[in-house]
């Protein structure tokens, strides 16, 4: 089997976590293990071994990873790079010298992929500004996606931007956000981010998200200093895998109050629209799929600006009064302000049930025959400890029915969002 000489891949293992670069795409991992497995899958989806540059510590070296995952053609040796993630440039000018000599008969000359210049990213700023724009799927040029008749939907959709919202609080919006995401990931490794917009949220406890994260509003912060697109990795420094499949969440503030540069205690101020958009075409870059914890209150312009990038509306109900007449108020506000595709055609009833909840049965059967009358998919998410505790979400401890439902839900997700891809 041929193995090319340009080197389209660096796993870095120089410190923790690890980084791998495909195909100019940086991302961390949580091991050198995952990372032979990325680079595999590449391997096998061409046909051939793909060419890795290993940086390890203090050395570095040349090999080829197929797609079994084992290492071929190995060439220790190589000088060190900078940077990590090594940028694109530091590779075109201490690698591909290497390979101007004709090829031999282990390689071939060709590249297999062009990495591409940062000019071919997008302005986040004029994104934000208005005055430009990425398209919704521009970055699919250069993600090629082949989705075989049958195969599970979300395997088959080339993105889906999910949001979960209700304006009653307490109807299960955070709890269902992290099922999702996680059940996403199971099928899906790697290519899921959640991000929380509420003004206060708790997902960072539900999610599991490492102390000194930064928040949804920091990470647009940050993104406003940059003339380019962040790699991966720096885009989500700090926030930690989730498991199962290693997905990312971007979380709210936990306090509405902030100390200033005189250390006196102020109010934080909330995140805006155009700090929303800086995320959004940021996340659009590094994943495929994107989850939105909207919160409670769908009467600000950051929840509107959320809207108007989900392909999919969840509302999750308690089939309760309270829930559900909210839910519904919810709905025709959104229809009213310009979003009655997405109320009509692409959102979905999720049942929610705490261990403490008291539901009447008869009102929920009729909860749930006025959503199916106004054309709804009503799913249902089953009570499980997991949900109602106080503590991190975990997949693997969650009842085997919840993550049926969970990936039933997701399914379902992607099946309204295909249509629009």
């Amino acid at each position: 089997m041929p193995v090319p000489r340009f080197p389209v891949a660096v796993i870095d293992v120089s410190a923790v976590p690890v980084v791998v670069t495909v195909r100019a795409v940086s991302r961390l991992v949580g091991s050198h293990e995952e990372a032979v497995r990325l680079v595999a899958e590449v391997a096998s989806e061409v046909g051939r071994p793909v060419r890795v540059w290993l940086r390890q510590p203090g050395s570095s070296v040349l090999a080829a990873i197929n797609g079994s995952g084992a290492y071929v053609d190995v060439q220790a040796g190589m000088p060190e790079l900078s940077g990590s993630p090594i940028p694109a440039d530091a590779l075109r000018t201490a690698v591909m010298p290497r390979f101007d000599a004709p090829a031999d008969s282990n390689g071939i000359s060709e590249p297999a992929w062009v990495i591409p210049d940062p000019p071919e990213f997008p302005d986040l700023g004029a994104i934000a500004a208005g005055t430009a724009t990425p398209g919704r799927r521009w970055w699919q040029r250069r993600r090629p996606v082949a989705a075989a008749a049958g195969e599970d939907p979300l395997r088959a959709v080339r993105s889906l931007t999910w949001m979960v919202a209700n304006k009653k609080g307490g109807a299960g919006k955070t709890p269902l956000s992290v099922v999702l995401a996680a059940a996403c990931a199971s099928v899906r490794p790697h290519d899921v981010a959640l991000v929380d917009i509420n003004p206060v949220g708790n997902l960072a406890l539900r999610a599991g998200t490492p102390d000194g994260a930064r928040t949804v509003t920091e990470v647009a912060e940050w993104l406003a200093t940059l003339d380019r697109v962040p790699y991966e990795a720096e885009l989500f420094d700090g926030a930690g895998w989730q498991e199962p499949g290693g997905w990312r969440a971007i979380t709210s503030r936990t306090s509405v109050v902030v100390a200033d540069e005189s250390k006196a205690a102020t109010l934080a101020a909330p995140l805006t629209e155009a700090q929303l958009e800086r995320v959004l075409a940021a996340l659009a870059v590094a994943t495929r799929v994107v989850g939105i914890d909207a919160g409670n209150d769908h009467g600000t312009q950051v929840w509107q600006t959320a809207a108007s990038h989900a392909d999919v509306l969840l509302v999750p109900v308690k089939l309760t009064p309270d829930t559900c007449v909210a839910a519904g108020e919810m709905l025709a506000d959104l229809q009213k302000l310009g979003h009655a595709d997405l109320v009509a055609r692409r959102t979905l009833i999720v049942a929610t049930k705490g261990p403490a909840d008291v539901v009447d049965a008869k009102q929920a059967k009729a909860f749930r025959d006025y959503f199916v009358r106004q054309g709804y998919q009503v799913l249902d998410l089953p009570t499980d400890p997991e949900l109602a505790g106080k503590t991190t979400i975990r997949w693997d401890r969650l009842r085997p029915a919840t993550r049926e439902a969970g990936l039933a839900i997701a399914r379902a997700a992607a099946r309204l969002a295909d249509g629009r891809v």
